[in-house]
């Protein structure tokens, strides 16, 4: 409920962390992103988590112009699979398609820029293109991301009514809150020593070329098989291993002559302790490295008493995490269960949660689930290469430097597209995102 000796708290007052009731359900915000929109406009945005939903929640306070939206990550059916292939063919859109029982008509189309609060993070521009129905109350939005490709959303404009018992985040301690000014003044630093490093990296690499005019997905990979694939080739190293995991650490493409290459991480016990190794790098097929671009950081391979199964999920999930032998599941004070590691073991959430948030019991168990859409969602919301780049272990990667030239010049092309954004989609003039919906994350 809101502090009982202050004023009520408003959506205004919502931060990462905090909790409010809406539709008969508590929620909690464990996401907080920014947009920025070309008329100068600003909206913020809350990733917002009930059990094993997901909503976003969109709230543009401009002088005495409120709009708040909600909605949820959809997939593709027939009317968006048309409206994405009338973009790819010549940027013309449909003036209307039928979803989820609503006729609905295209009213906006702009272009915007987006941020993830949390960390280092640079602002990505991406386009959108809002449908809305006759109320102007539903809406779908579909985005196109340069890396991440489209993207679509449905849901409704809300009223403030719709919100209620709105609490702030948990008070930080006084060590994480050393700990969060250090990370907000270091984020400089650590951008500086990413440029420096990158320097380094050109000097001393003789016979890898990625040259800045070849935009990243943009590049021609040509096919290549080596003699035995990298995680193969590692799987039969640990042959005498009976339990272990085997972790996504790093990247590389080699352009002449043409190779793709994996560094891993396995993770074990040994002598009553959580033990790693880190690979020296290991050939792997175009095939099979184009599969796991997005999946640096997760575990791509667990072997359980001997058994091996070749699946991604998020680090610790198959051996550690929800094992009692290593911790438990505790409420965190806002009606969810998260996963705490023992005194003993403490030392593995370094290893665990170093890119990504401390996990919780629905998304454990969501990977155990039947459900494989819905576990490559979990995955593409919250586990995947672009967030652990980010991190303290991933900051510095190869993969992360290669990352880093192809934004220089995806940020490039787009100011030149940005020139002509009023002309791209036939019939639609690109203005202020106004009453659109939806959201980047």
């Amino acid at each position: 409920m809101s502090d009982s000796n202050t004023t009520p708290l408003t959506l205004l007052d919502i931060r990462k962390g905090s909790t409010l009731n809406y539709e008969l359900k508590n929620w909690k915000a464990i996401g907080e992103y920014n947009y920025r929109w070309p008329d100068g406009r600003f909206s913020r945005e809350f990733k917002l988590v009930c059990a094993s939903s997901i909503r976003y929640l969109e709230i543009e306070d401009q002088e005495e112009d409120f709009r708040i939206r909600v909605s949820r990550k959809v997939g593709r059916n027939n009317e968006i699979s048309r409206v994405l292939e009338a973009i790819n063919k010549n940027n013309t859109l449909p003036k209307s398609i039928h979803y989820s029982g609503k006729n609905l008509n295209l009213k906006e189309a702009t272009t915007g820029e987006y941020r993830d609060r949390s960390g280092y993070s640079a602002w990505e521009r991406f386009e959108v293109w809002d449908y809305y129905d006759s109320t102007q109350k539903h809406m779908l939005s579909i985005e196109r991301w340069e890396e991440e490709g489209f993207k679509a959303y449905f849901g409704k404009v809300e009223q403030k009514t719709a919100f209620s018992n709105i609490t702030k985040p948990p008070p930080i301690s006084k060590s994480a809150k050393a700990l969060g000014w250090f990370a907000r003044f270091g984020a400089v630093f650590v951008f500086l020593a990413i440029l420096l490093s990158q320097f380094l990296f050109f000097s001393r690499t003789t016979n890898t070329s990625y040259g800045n005019d070849v935009p990243f997905y943009e590049a021609e990979w040509k096919s290549y098989t080596p003699e035995k694939e990298g995680l193969d080739e590692l799987l039969e190293s640990y042959a005498d291993y009976p339990t272990y995991s085997v972790l996504l650490v790093d990247m590389l493409v080699d352009k002449n002559p043409i190779g793709y290459y994996h560094k891993y991480e396995v993770v074990f016990e040994r002598e009553d302790s959580i033990q790693t190794e880190i690979t020296l790098w290991k050939a792997v097929s175009s095939q099979f490295f184009k599969a796991h671009t997005r999946e640096m950081g997760l575990e791509i391979a667990t072997k359980t008493d001997g058994i091996i199964e070749v699946q991604s999920v998020p680090p610790g999930f198959s051996l550690f995490i929800g094992n009692p032998k290593y911790g438990a599941w505790l409420d965190d004070g806002y009606n969810r269960r998260e996963w705490i590691f023992s005194d003993k073991y403490d030392y593995a959430k370094e290893l665990f949660y170093h890119a990504f948030a401390r996990p919780y019991i629905e998304e454990w168990e969501l990977t155990k689930s039947v459900d494989a859409q819905a576990r490559a969602e979990l995955m593409r919301e919250q586990y995947n290469t672009a967030i652990y780049v980010r991190s303290p272990r991933g900051v510095d990667s190869d993969w992360a430097r290669y990352l880093l030239l192809k934004q220089e010049e995806e940020e490039k092309r787009a100011r030149a597209r940005t020139t002509r954004s009023s002309n791209r989609v036939t019939g639609v003039s690109s203005r202020s995102r106004g009453s659109s919906g939806g959201g980047g994350k």
